[in-house]
């Protein structure tokens, strides 16, 4: 099952490369990342932008026959392209760890829901945890889970069959890594599409924040093994967010992630954003 989404989300044109993003776009979102980027770098705090893939992108061999492709390049294709050249942010594509790992006996998104399973969920914590060993790399051990470190359940269907009112009708295989589950404090009101909860971990000295949406559910679990404290937000990075977050947690790095599918809504500018962009180019300058 695969996810058509409002339609302002236009999956089935996107998937089809027929809708991308215009310059004028591309630059909107090359100027608000590195404006992000550049505030945190003043602070001594790293930022790492993660675009988590559609299922679309992974397993397009399963979308019906009419979803073939008409442009060579995709909206993501062009999106990670520009803000690579043009800014300095660290913005983490992955599609392609994802299909290099695909096989037949070792699904990565559930069949009857719109996201990854732990098994690509690991894949993805793996390569962030890479870029974050980039940065620290005496103090972070990326660890890829082998198979064999799995249990699997069985359980009814996923989000999509829920969707269409027949979640019982199907059943979902849920594997799940053998590792230890962090301890979990909540942070203020708690509400099932805004959990704001921070992880406290005996490893590593780092302290991680993460903005994130439905998808890091599943990476969450492997990154608290990374981190002394890791905090994770529910929400979109706005500046009064990351002012708050980086006065409270003093986080070593600050992760963003977005679905792939979202990348279509365009964040407007942030003037407030561009003038502390401009203040921190100066300190840095300085």
């Amino acid at each position: 099952m695969f996810f058509r989404g409002p339609d302002d989300l236009d999956l089935i044109n996107v998937t089809r490369n027929l809708r991308t993003l215009t310059k004028d776009e591309l630059e909107q979102y090359a100027t608000l990342l590195q404006a992000k980027h550049l505030w945190l770098k003043s602070r001594s705090v790293e930022y790492i932008f993660v675009i988590a893939p559609n299922k679309h992108s992974i397993y397009p061999e399963h979308l019906p026959d009419h979803m073939y492709k008409i442009g060579d390049r995709s909206l993501t294709d062009e999106l990670v392209e520009y803000v690579s050249e043009h800014t300095d942010v660290t913005i983490l594509d992955l599609r392609a760890p994802l299909l290099a790992a695909k096989s037949d006996d070792q699904l990565l998104y559930f069949p009857t829901d719109t996201h990854w399973n732990f098994f690509g969920a690991n894949i993805a914590q793996h390569e962030i945890a890479r870029a974050i060993a980039s940065y620290f790399p005496d103090q972070i051990q990326p660890k890829l889970y082998a198979s064999s470190e799995f249990t699997t359940t069985v359980g009814s269907g996923g989000d999509l069959a829920a969707f269409i009112d027949l979640r019982n009708e199907f059943i979902e295989n849920y594997p799940s890594p053998k590792l230890a589950r962090c301890p979990e404090v909540m942070r203020g009101k708690q509400a099932q599409l805004a959990r704001f909860f921070t992880t406290v971990c005996d490893s590593s000295g780092l302290n991680i924040v993460v903005f994130r949406d439905s998808f890091f559910k599943w990476v969450q679990p492997y990154i608290s093994q990374y981190a002394n404290r890791a905090t994770f937000i529910w929400k979109r990075m706005h500046l009064e967010e990351m002012k708050k977050m980086v006065a409270q947690e003093k986080p070593a790095i600050v992760i963003e992630e977005w679905a792939e599918r979202g990348l279509i809504r365009v964040p407007p500018s942030a003037p407030e954003l561009h003038q502390q962009e401009r203040l921190s180019e100066n300190n840095l300058t300085d």
